[in-house]
């Protein structure tokens, strides 16, 4: 009950960054007697890779492994969680899905930080960014998570406010889906020989 646990749920590609997650983990207990777990959801080419992180850093008793699991298994998974960790940027052009799910079960998002993941993460707020690519940063943010009482439990709770209001099927695609249906519509009842845009 008094543990923090991080997760991470999905499939372990090359870019995904995972085996910052075992890296962070020794660091943090290096620094720290709280009890900071990582449960780790998932399969993927490089799962292989993040394991053998783990288990050259003597880690295996707080990075938590869990394979595939079935799509409906996956909110329970995932209720066993404090925060998710999304290890890579997105770059400039994207925000990762799982940010947006993370944030709507209400798990605080430590997220790699990037243009697009700047979009929808306040530090301090919403998340907690840390420098991509980067253990020390993601252990750094970690640490203030398990060090301030409360804290990922007040970011959980606005991160979901946050992905409902500005991030929602009707905030983002359902609204440019009725802008453009209006815009038809106008177009249809213009008078004939109006300027078309």
């Amino acid at each position: 009950q008094n543990a923090l646990v991080l997760g991470f749920v999905g499939k372990y590609n090359w870019h995904h960054n995972a085996h910052l997650m075992p890296q962070a983990a020794a660091m943090l207990r290096k620094e720290t007697a709280a009890p900071i777990y990582w449960l780790m959801v998932g399969d993927g080419p490089h799962r292989a890779h993040m394991e053998s992180v783990a288990n050259e850093l003597g880690v295996n008793d707080i990075v938590l492994r869990q394979g595939s699991v079935p799509h409906n298994e996956v909110p329970a998974w995932m209720s066993a969680m404090d925060a998710g960790v999304v290890p890579v940027s997105g770059g400039e052009i994207i925000c990762p899905i799982k940010v947006p799910e993370y944030m709507a079960a209400g798990l605080c998002p430590v997220v790699a930080d990037g243009a697009a993941n700047r979009e929808v993460i306040e530090t301090g707020r919403t998340g907690m960014l840390f420098r991509s690519g980067d253990a020390r940063s993601m252990a750094d943010a970690v640490r203030i998570l398990s060090d301030t009482p409360g804290l990922v439990g007040r970011l959980g709770q606005a991160a979901r406010v946050e992905v409902v209001e500005r991030f929602s099927w009707q905030a983002t695609w359902g609204q440019a889906l009725l802008d453009v249906l209006a815009a038809v519509e106008a177009e249809k009842s213009a008078p004939a020989g109006s300027a078309r845009i």
